[in-house]
């Protein structure tokens, strides 16, 4: 063991400049820093490397968040750097300070507490930041899943089997499921953990964005199919009633009788609703909360495409590649990251 107890695996794709304030950001706080890179075409591995991280540049294949995530364990296990706790962070995200003393301290104070995240939040403040902002915001406490940043106990990892390196999407709830059943818990603290920069700016990337997400539910959901855990299914059900099924209903209802299409519709008008009031008792306007919840209807229709495209692999054998919504940032730099 080290003297925190703690390391650290980053993973990116041509983050550009924010994989060189993530890592300034995760330094002080671990014993070691393993950047993995998921084949990037931006400099990311040689800037990552000047900053002293151990870097390993994934080899042509599937990149998967998972694959990258495991990939940084083995590397850390090989070099005999083997640690009580593991902080995964996203290259496009910096570590607020604190986070991983009061995830360690709750730990170390809960010995089945296999997974502690805290508080994402998105760094921009334009329309699409404040959408995903909304999403970050969940509730405090034992949880199912703690999302892409998180500190891990090691043991909890391996007792539960690693990261599923072959999921391109939806691979930390299915890794935190797994640790649930093998006994362990998660939990989400009421303190600051990254700021994120999504680098969002056009609606066609919220769309990919949410196919991504109909492609984790559906192959979450499938892999889960004989476990206690359903919220993935009942996730997959919604955007199949209200992409599919309720569409279908209103264009036979137009032409056998129109009036129970204004019934029909009475669905949407109520899930926007609900949506809406939901988001407004956590604190955001009305105009915000609204928006909110129009695009999470939009995002259903989106998400069934990811849903279909996860079944057309999974019965032709042919497994889909990842889902990119954002372009590459700029080049990194080593003076960048005193800057």
């Amino acid at each position: 063991m080290s003297e925190r107890g703690v390391s650290a695996v980053v993973i990116g794709r041509n983050e550009g400049k924010r994989l060189l304030a993530c890592l300034a950001s995760v330094q002080p706080e671990v014993d070691q820093v393993v950047y993995v890179d998921s084949g990037s075409s931006d400099g990311s591995a040689e800037a990552a490397q000047s900053t002293g991280a151990i870097v390993v540049v994934l080899d042509k294949g599937p990149f998967t968040a998972a694959r990258g995530r495991q990939a940084g364990l083995d590397v850390l296990r090989e070099k005999g750097l083997v640690t009580e706790f593991v902080l995964f962070i996203d290259g496009d995200c910096t570590l607020q300070p604190g986070f991983v003393a009061a995830a360690m301290a709750h730990m170390r104070a809960h010995s089945k507490a296999g997974a502690v995240a805290g508080r994402r939040r998105e760094a921009g403040s334009g329309f699409w930041s404040r959408l995903i902002d909304i999403e970050w915001d969940t509730p405090e406490g034992p949880t199912d899943g703690v999302g892409g940043d998180s500190l891990m106990r090691w043991r909890a990892i391996e007792e539960a089997g690693g990261w599923p390196v072959t999921v391109i999407a939806g691979e930390e709830p299915d890794l935190c499921l797994r640790m649930k059943d093998a006994g362990w818990e998660c939990y989400r603290l009421p303190v600051e953990m990254t700021l994120h920069d999504i680098r969002m700016t056009r609606f066609g990337q919220y769309w990919k964005r949410c196919v991504r997400a109909g492609h984790a539910y559906a192959e979450v959901a499938w892999r889960r199919r004989k476990g206690h855990h359903a919220d993935r299914a009942r996730a997959v059900a919604s955007m199949l009633l209200y992409a599919a099924v309720l569409p279908g209903l209103i264009l036979v209802a137009a032409v056998v009788w129109w009036p129970a299409v204004l019934v029909l519709c009475l669905a949407y008008i109520r899930l926007v609703a609900a949506v809406t009031a939901r988001t407004r008792r956590a604190g955001r306007s009305l105009v915000l909360s609204l928006e909110y919840a129009c695009f999470t209807l939009l995002g259903k229709f989106a998400g069934l495409l990811g849903v279909l495209r996860y079944v057309f692999g999974m019965v032709t054998g042919r497994r889909s590649g990842i889902i990119e919504y954002n372009a590459p940032s700029q080049r990194p730099s080593a003076s960048g990251a005193a800057s």
